[in-house]
């Protein structure tokens, strides 16, 4: 079972990326905070990291920056997938290509099949994770 880590600072969003995550198989680890995201990680160890830009808290984009620049920076968690969600315009976050340079973005609202698209993209790309007969299942699910 394939765990994710959802950084989300909404409770709501939070929930919802939970529930449908639990929904299709993942093992899904919550936290509202990203300034605790780095040590869940390092304890964890998920195959995925979500998280959750809010424009609603102050430093929110600061705090997913610092989260992805320690994980980057490690041996043990430099290759985990992650994907920044956000709402907002991306000329109003600070260096937004410094994201794609390191991952990717998903832009909210967005609905749950793209969300697992991009989801399960990321993790055939994770090296130990590339198995053909995980991707049949994944788009069988979605169909």
């Amino acid at each position: 079972m394939k765990k994710i880590l959802v950084c989300e600072s909404e409770l709501e969003i939070l929930s919802l990326l939970a529930e449908l995550l639990n929904l299709y198989g993942f093992c899904t680890i919550t936290t509202t905070s990203s300034a605790q995201g780095y040590e869940i990680t390092k304890q964890e160890k998920p195959d995925l990291i979500l998280c959750g830009h809010s424009s609603r808290h102050l430093n929110s984009y600061e705090t997913c920056w610092k989260f992805l620049q320690k994980n980057r920076q490690d041996i043990e968690t430099a290759n985990i997938p992650f994907i920044f969600m956000t709402g907002m315009n991306l000329d109003t976050i600070l260096n937004w290509q410094n994201y794609l340079k390191y991952q990717d973005i998903l832009f909210k609202p967005f609905n749950s099949q793209i969300l697992l698209e991009k989801i399960y993209t990321h993790l055939l790309s994770y090296p130990k994770n590339q198995k053909s007969s995980d991707y049949k299942e994944f788009t069988a699910l979605l169909n």
